[in-house]
């Protein structure tokens, strides 16, 4: 068998046909992941430039708008407060007149009653279960 082999080429056709097949095929794999790494390559290129982009042409704008957008908060901020505020007095007036109201028709002997009456608060709600069968829990 030795013989054969420095005499010439002694593998049968389907042999050296696999042989080749198996040289495409490693051919095409090292094609295959080098466009990979060429594809993520750029990916990441891609991103590294982005990122340069974003800092040198974003990030200056948003520095440069952050005073202003700073005092608008600011002013939203304060408006709500006011508001909230004219809510409170608008509702503590609303209290004062009914509490008027009632003690001038029922009489200065139930002003406490009416006192006790504006100050209590709604009793907190009943625990029911759940779909679940279990109490207080949503």
């Amino acid at each position: 068998m030795n013989a054969m082999l420095l005499a010439g080429d002694p593998t049968p056709g389907w042999r050296h046909a696999l042989d080749i097949a198996g040289d495409i095929a490693g051919t095409v794999l090292v094609v295959d992941l080098l466009l990979v790494l060429l594809l993520i390559t750029l990916l990441m290129v891609g991103l590294a430039v982005g990122a340069w982009w974003v800092r040198r042409n974003l990030v200056p704008l948003l520095v440069s708008y952050s005073g202003q957008a700073e005092n608008i908060l600011a002013a939203a901020t304060r408006g709500v407060t006011t508001v909230r505020l004219g809510v409170a007095e608008l509702y503590g007036w609303r209290a004062r007149i009914k509490a008027m109201a009632w003690s001038l028709v029922l009489g200065p002997d139930n002003l406490d009653r009416m006192v006790n009456l504006a100050q209590r608060t709604p009793p907190p709600p009943a625990e029911t279960p759940d779909r679940h069968g279990v109490a207080g829990v949503e």
